[in-house]
């Protein structure tokens, strides 16, 4: 045996030491399950943005299609108008 050293047994352990890196470690864990956690809001997030861009996209077609169909009928509302106006001005004078 040699002089100066101790024989390690259990109670020789410094439980401060094992503590403190037991806790590191479970926050190691912690903190590499919530990146993963945030990786995947991510890209669940990308493809969510790009399908609501895509619907959006046609939305905008579909209201200026809308908007081109109702000055169409305006347009045809006052043509139906002034043809009333002139059938009634006709009758009116015979």
């Amino acid at each position: 045996m040699l002089i100066g050293l101790r024989s390690l047994n259990v109670m020789d352990i410094n439980w401060t030491v094992v503590t403190i890196v037991g806790a590191l470690l479970a926050q190691g864990a912690a903190i590499v399950w919530a990146v993963s956690g945030m990786v995947s809001d991510i890209k669940y997030n990308k493809s969510t943005i790009a399908e609501v861009r895509t619907d959006n996209a046609r939305l905008a077609s579909e209201v200026h299609e809308n908007d081109i169909m109702i000055a169409r009928i305006d347009a045809n509302v006052e043509a139906i108008k002034e043809a009333l106006n002139v059938v009634t001005t006709n009758h009116a004078k015979r």
